[in-house]
């Protein structure tokens, strides 16, 4: 992982049709360079889609043409634009010429590429609707960085994992400031992420000081009076809520207790338990050498391990015992 890249998606629906003006130029902009600021040119692919090349298909394209080394490099996908969420499909993004894409859909084709880390970063709205289908201020150039600075490190290769984060929660409508800088959402994740490169924070961190960030400037934004988002002049939206929808937590294993045995009930895509190749009806028997007989034995052995764990297994395809080493996110 040391070694490893970072590969860039950044999708901007910057066309006419979507008419969201230069803020979403400058939300385009400023994630390019806070990326080029904070990881070695090479070390870092940036692929850009914007305007009426922008679709389901370029999109999708895009990553499937990545050239990513197996669980070493990175891929972070960043979309500013129109969207919305299908309480069926769930959350999607609206494209040019009236195409959509789910987010489900895109975060699959990342983890389909076996990142180390896969991010997913979007500012769009999560208001209701159905899925149909199966001039900005740049700032000023900032040096070219020869080592990934301690946040992106910390951010990107000392964890492994699917992160996915929006700039609101379903239901809600997301918000540009209206002055040209960039979205709600954004605007300070782009500031904070900057002020912050020296410090290896976690992604719960930068979760947290942006959500409390963008509620605060919604009530500015909004002069307190909240958002009508139905058209009847009643404010029903008052807040905007970043929301993640997933942090793979340190290990990325569910077990259940079935008699005797703890059986593996979820492997989440990418983490830990994924690249240690544990697989759903395996049988978890020891963690770090310690017998393990019930769920609350395991969720104790996993918080008290340290980054390196060893776990005894059988597995289930040939009943074999193997011993095999994750290495937890922090």
């Amino acid at each position: 992982a040391a070694g490893g890249r970072v590969h860039l998606v950044v999708a901007a629906d910057t066309s006419e049709e979507a008419d969201l003006g230069g803020d979403v130029v400058a939300d385009k902009d400023a994630v390019r360079q806070l990326f080029q600021s904070n990881v070695p040119a090479d070390r870092l692919t940036v692929t850009t889609i914007e305007g009426d090349r922008l679709s389901p298909q370029s999109v999708l394209g895009a990553v499937g043409a990545l050239d990513v080394k197996r669980y070493e490099d990175s891929v972070v996908f960043y979309f500013t634009g129109h969207g919305a969420f299908d309480p069926d499909r769930g959350h999607f993004f609206a494209l040019p010429r009236q195409t959509q894409l789910l987010r489900s859909e895109l975060e699959m084709a990342i983890i389909r590429r076996e990142p180390r880390t896969a991010v997913t970063i979007t500012d769009c709205c999560a208001g209701g609707a159905r899925y149909r289908g199966k001039g900005p201020m740049m700032s000023k150039p900032r040096p070219i960085p020869t080592v990934v600075s301690p946040l992106f490190r910390s951010l990107l290769f000392d964890r492994c994992g699917l992160v996915s984060i929006s700039s609101s929660m379903p239901g809600e409508i997301s918000l540009t400031r209206g002055d040209g800088k960039g979205s709600l959402f954004t605007y300070p994740f782009v500031g904070i992420v900057g002020r912050n490169a020296r410090r290896p924070l976690g992604w719960d961190d930068l979760v947290v000081e942006v959500r409390s960030q963008v509620k605060r400037d919604f009530q500015q934004v909004t002069k307190g009076k909240g958002l009508d988002t139905t058209g009847d002049n009643r404010p029903d939206q008052h807040t905007q809520t970043v929301h993640a929808l997933m942090i793979t937590p340190a290990l990325g294993l569910r077990v259940q207790q079935q008699g005797d045995q703890l059986k593996v009930t979820e492997v989440v895509p990418l983490s830990p338990a994924f690249h240690a190749l544990l697989e759903v009806a395996d049988v978890v028997l020891a963690i770090n050498g310690a017998p393990l007989r019930t769920e609350e034995e395991f969720s104790a052995a996993v918080d008290r391990s340290p980054r390196t764990m060893t776990i005894r297994v059988r597995d289930h395809r040939t009943s074999e015992e193997t011993q095999v080493q994750a290495h937890l996110n922090p």
